[in-house]
């Protein structure tokens, strides 16, 4: 996307921020981010991080010596993925070294005007071609119960 593109929860002012010192080599920094969360009222439902994050979380192992992954493998689902009990979703829109933890009851969009779409068929009449301009105003619920976590 081009600018003025929205910015993503990485443009977000407000949210809570956790810092962790190591690489995701446990679950720590899941149980900072629900306590960060849970200080504001909110109950975190989501983490969401990159794909190489999720990559280095699922080789964790429970100790040294074992090849059992530390997330588990639930037999029933081989494909879902949680940590402390939690759905980890994995997209690659989301900057390195970062991992998101949301509360989806507090984290709603909200559009503040309607979205106004204008077409100019004039600007580039030179050619078959038409201008299309979109514009839509937005506000987020209760950035706090949002927490940030990303490597130091």
């Amino acid at each position: 996307m081009s600018a003025p593109a929205p910015k993503g929860l990485g443009g977000l002012a407000g949210v809570q921020t956790y810092v962790n010192a190591n690489a995701f080599d446990n679950v720590d920094f899941a149980a900072h981010a629900l306590s960060l969360a849970e200080n504001v009222g909110a109950s975190i439902n989501y983490f969401v991080t990159t794909p190489a994050v999720a990559l280095e979380l699922a080789t964790v192992k429970e100790l040294a010596s074992s090849q059992r992954p530390l997330l588990g493998a639930d037999v029933n689902n081989g494909t879902s993925r949680s940590i402390l009990g939690v759905p980890l979703l994995v997209s690659p829109y989301v900057a390195a070294d970062t991992l998101w933890a949301l509360d989806s009851s507090r984290c709603w969009l909200i559009v503040r005007e309607p979205a106004r779409v204008e077409v100019d068929h004039s600007v580039l009449f030179t050619s078959d071609r038409v201008a299309v301009k979109a514009t839509i105003r937005v506000g987020f619920v209760h950035p706090a119960s949002v927490v940030r976590v990303s490597l130091a």
